[in-house]
């Protein structure tokens, strides 16, 4: 039982980062997205999506 309890904690943690990794992604692609409006230039961050 405490075994499974481990594992299923282990694979929140896991799920939790990634979720921050995609949510930090998404911010990245956005504030490029609202720069490339601003200055009408496509940023260098996007070259490398």
């Amino acid at each position: 039982q405490k075994a499974i309890e481990d594992a299923e904690r282990r694979a929140d943690k896991k799920r939790v980062k990634k979720q921050a990794a995609t949510n930090s992604r998404i911010d990245g692609v956005k504030r490029a997205l609202e720069e490339m409006s601003r200055t009408g230039r496509l940023p260098w961050t996007l070259a490398f999506l």
